[in-house]
């Protein structure tokens, strides 16, 4: 690894927008042929396990607060969309789904300030943390836009209801930085074979 910075206008730069499943984000490919570029002085394996942990929490917050505004769109709904003259939210159906998605939404929330502490405080197990945190969002995001799309019914699966854009980027965000598969397996390395967990690491980086 190094760290190097290439403008964007050199030669042999080019960068290709990519339609992804979130609109709301844009992504690009970037592609280097021969360019120019200015190292950085400095270790970049370190720097990059530095900046990591900083990554994971950032994206970890940020799917917590999507998947709670998916969950408020969707009591919101509940409370105000009758059916057989009362609100579907009296009904077990409706009711039960919305407590599990409260439920991952509070462990989630829990596990974001825990490795914001940690890093905050320069603590030894912050990069433990936040990788939960990431295992954890990439899990309660995707559940609590789905239940989102879900109990809002025919209308919930129409461009017209917000909760696909909630759906969307938590099927986008799953996999960035690591999904919870690789997270947990790191955090098992890290617990029960720390010598090799830098391995471990890099093999789940290159799909070994």
């Amino acid at each position: 690894l190094r760290l190097a910075v290439v403008r964007k206008d050199a030669a042999g730069v080019t960068i290709e927008p990519e339609l992804g499943l979130d609109p709301s984000r844009r992504s690009g490919r970037v592609q280097f042929v021969n360019s120019a570029c200015e190292t950085l002085a400095g270790d970049a394996e370190v720097a990059y396990r530095g900046w990591l942990p900083w990554a994971w929490l950032a994206l970890a917050a940020e799917m917590a607060g999507g998947a709670d505004a998916a969950l408020m769109l969707t009591a919101a709904y509940a409370a105000t969309r009758t059916q057989f003259d009362k609100p579907i939210g009296s009904f077990q159906a409706v009711k039960h789904p919305l407590v599990n998605v409260l439920i991952a939404v509070e462990q989630l929330r829990t596990l974001v300030y825990a490795a914001a502490s940690a890093l905050d405080a320069g603590d030894p197990e912050a990069s433990l943390l936040a990788r939960m945190a990431k295992a954890a969002a990439c899990e309660a995001y995707p559940f609590a836009g789905s239940r989102a799309v879900q109990l809002h019914g025919g209308y919930g699966f129409t461009e017209d209801c917000d909760a696909h854009l909630y759906l969307r980027r938590a099927l986008a965000s799953r996999p960035a930085l690591g999904d919870a598969r690789e997270h947990r397996a790191a955090i098992a390395a890290l617990l029960l074979l720390p010598d090799s967990a830098h391995e471990v690491e890099a093999a789940l980086r290159t799909g070994a």
